[in-house]
């Protein structure tokens, strides 16, 4: 029974997901097969590789510690060579993040080497793709970046047009920490709601947060400049003349408009692909399938927030709301920051 396994060295917060995994285990090992995998999996909020990988670490050594995300890998491990060659590979195939961790187990298991876990790999995917992304200063440790999702929104014309989301880049570990999404170019009120989602998924408050942002120097990007020094973030980056950001030039033409999120954490953001593109023309219209309806900026918005969380509480980064809260009243001077 799982109430006896010791689930000491498993993370605090940890512990009741990691029984929930090895209970969804057990009741796979006594019925297997590829529709349980399927039924236990859906069950978890995983794909099924993904269970299938818990399974093979929970029947081998029955160990708790095992399984993704019970307790936190000591940084600096080493990969050995072939398991570097394996990852390398998969990045020269693939733009997804996801994708890559898959194809590389599914390599390794291929030739029979076996990988390091998950975490590892995604650290060495980070490695790969920020040795390559020279733009943004060592200590800053989260990028404020604006782009386009391949996600149809309402245009409020009758028709639909592509999301323009801003993304919270934590370059610590290459992930989309928070999200906000609407139909406009990039505004300091959604970079505002932006950041008050990454809080509950980053450490954005604190002497060893640095954020940078390219925006503007009109009187809303200054307030939130003033409202983010309040709040005790270091902030760094461009201001750039009114209008700036709805083109690509300067330090935008580098690291804006997508290419950070690319560069550091992949082309897509919650499953959705990313598009480099300016925001002159923000509505880019999309073509919709026959049936297909789009969404509106909201349930768009809450689609891509829980696909966050899921990520995050699967990986046991998830933090809560409690920072979150007390962003958003430190930016409540922000006009529409709060969504």
């Amino acid at each position: 029974m799982t109430s006896k396994i010791d689930l000491t060295f498993v993370e605090p917060h940890q512990r009741e997901e990691i029984r929930r995994r090895i209970k969804a285990v057990q009741r796979f090992n006594l019925a297997p097969g590829r529709a349980k995998a399927a039924e236990e999996a859906a069950g978890l909020g995983l794909g099924v590789a993904s269970f299938y990988r818990i399974v093979k670490a929970w029947n081998a050594k029955k160990d708790p510690t095992a399984i993704q995300g019970a307790r936190t890998k000591p940084r600096g491990s080493k990969l050995a060579l072939e398991q570097k060659e394996i990852i390398k590979a998969a990045v020269s195939e693939q733009d997804d993040t996801e994708a890559i961790v898959k194809q590389a187990f599914e390599m390794g298991e291929g030739q029979d080497v076996e990988m390091p876990s998950e975490p590892a790999v995604r650290e060495f995917i980070l490695e790969l793709r920020r040795g390559k992304f020279d733009l943004i200063p060592p200590s800053v440790t989260h990028v404020v970046d604006h782009c386009h999702l391949n996600l149809p929104l309402e245009d409020g014309r009758g028709g639909a047009t592509k999301a323009v989301s801003t993304v919270i880049v934590d370059m610590r570990n290459g992930r989309v920490a928070g999200a906000a999404l609407g139909r406009e170019a990039p505004s300091a009120s959604r970079t505002a709601a932006a950041l008050i989602d990454a809080a509950r998924r980053t450490v954005l408050i604190g002497p060893s947060a640095r954020l940078l942002i390219d925006r503007e120097s009109t009187a809303d990007w200054l307030e939130l400049d003033r409202s983010l020094s309040q709040a005790g973030i270091v902030i760094t980056g461009d201001l750039l003349t009114k209008g700036a950001l709805e083109e690509d030039t300067g330090s935008l033409r580098k690291r804006g408009n997508g290419r950070t999120m690319i560069a550091v954490a992949g082309r897509y953001v919650a499953g959705y692909r990313v598009s480099v593109r300016t925001f002159g023309d923000h509505c880019i219209p999309v073509r919709l399938r026959s049936g297909a309806v789009p969404m509106s900026p909201l349930d768009a918005q809450k689609l891509v927030r829980d696909r966050l969380d899921r990520e995050a509480m699967e990986g046991g980064w998830f933090r809560g709301n409690a920072e979150a809260r007390k962003l958003a009243e430190l930016l409540a001077s922000v006009e529409g920051a709060i969504n």
